[in-house]
């Protein structure tokens, strides 16, 4: 009773928390927008009662993202995409309320962002370094066979880490005789992708050795393997063991910059483009509703030996004079 009497006295914006929430698609979306706006309430305490709450003004997001900027709300100043997209979830929280009736006005559609650069901080790896990368895992282990089923599909196929350990045994099929994988992406958009000979290879390796039972659909794809350092051998792999794996045999391939399993996925894109994939191809193999990302992910545009100053031929001298 006296639960219900206390929910009962919050003030109705705080009521539309949750449901906000659940009207996101992705379990990580919904994560990263609750930690947001946590934080961004936390923000608030001190400076706002949660009875003033719709009377918030402009000034207070753009001193929120100042705060952010200064590294006044963390350990370190943020970077401004991360700023911008915390920004984006305070204005759409607002969105949400002003639909609902319990604001007039959105006070953050005032307060500008930071101008998008077409440039990202991701760093992407050489052809060399992407082969060295592929060529340690141990073929003659369990484990070595899924690391390396892993990381053929990451640097071949370009998955995002959460749509790798997404992936179920019946994501495997053949479309008009060719072998494929389906990948729910963002916003669970689909996209079918054509299983490479070397992703293939790796995949028939990876379930001869850890003894893969393939008919069963609903089965994660990728699992934890059995040893003796693994107790919870079967059970999905968590997100956050993808990027262990990607480290750890980029630190064993002598690569000395920060490398995350997005690295792979921009290598991937990177390589695509250098081999003159064409834009729409490489925006479907990167289950983008846009092609303005593949300049953000395109590594290598600025490298010399693959300037376009190489493609242009006007006929040699002779045939000019």
């Amino acid at each position: 009773m006296g639960r219900k009497s206390a929910l009962t006295n919050l003030p109705k914006w705080t009521r539309e928390i949750q449901p906000f929430l659940q009207n996101q698609l992705s379990d990580n979306t919904r994560i990263a927008y609750e930690n947001d706006l946590k934080q961004f309430l936390l923000f608030l305490n001190g400076r706002v009662s949660p009875e003033k709450f719709i009377s918030l003004e402009p000034e207070h997001i753009i001193l929120y993202r100042k705060c952010l900027e200064e590294g006044r709300l963390g350990s370190k100043p943020m970077q401004k995409s991360t700023i911008n997209r915390k920004l984006a979830v305070v204005k759409s929280f607002f969105t949400w309320l002003k639909a609902n009736r319990l604001l007039e006005n959105n006070p953050a559609d005032l307060v500008k962002s930071f101008p998008q650069t077409q440039e990202s901080a991701l760093k992407g790896l050489s052809d060399q370094e992407a082969r060295r990368i592929l060529d340690i895992p141990s073929l003659n282990s369990r484990t070595g066979a899924l690391h390396s089923a892993i990381l053929h599909c990451l640097l071949y196929l370009g998955l995002r880490k959460g749509e790798l350990t997404d992936l179920k045994m019946g994501d495997l099929d053949f479309e008009r005789g060719v072998p494929v994988i389906k990948v729910r992406g963002k916003g669970h958009r689909l996209r079918i992708l054509p299983l490479t000979v070397p992703v293939r290879l790796a995949l028939d390796r990876y379930f001869e050795k850890c003894s893969r039972d393939k008919s069963d659909k609903e089965a994660s794809l990728f699992v934890a393997t059995k040893d003796n350092r693994t107790p919870n051998a079967g059970r999905p792999l968590y997100p956050n063991a993808i990027t262990y794996i990607v480290i750890r045999y980029a630190k064993k391939a002598g690569v000395l910059k920060r490398i995350s399993p997005h690295s792979c996925r921009a290598t991937c894109i990177s390589n695509a483009l250098d081999r003159r994939a064409t834009h729409r191809s490489v925006q479907h193999l990167a289950g983008w509703t846009t092609p303005l990302m593949i300049q953000r992910y395109d590594k290598r545009r600025e490298d010399l030996h693959n300037s376009a100053a190489f493609a242009i031929d006007y006929g040699s001298v002779a045939q000019a004079s």
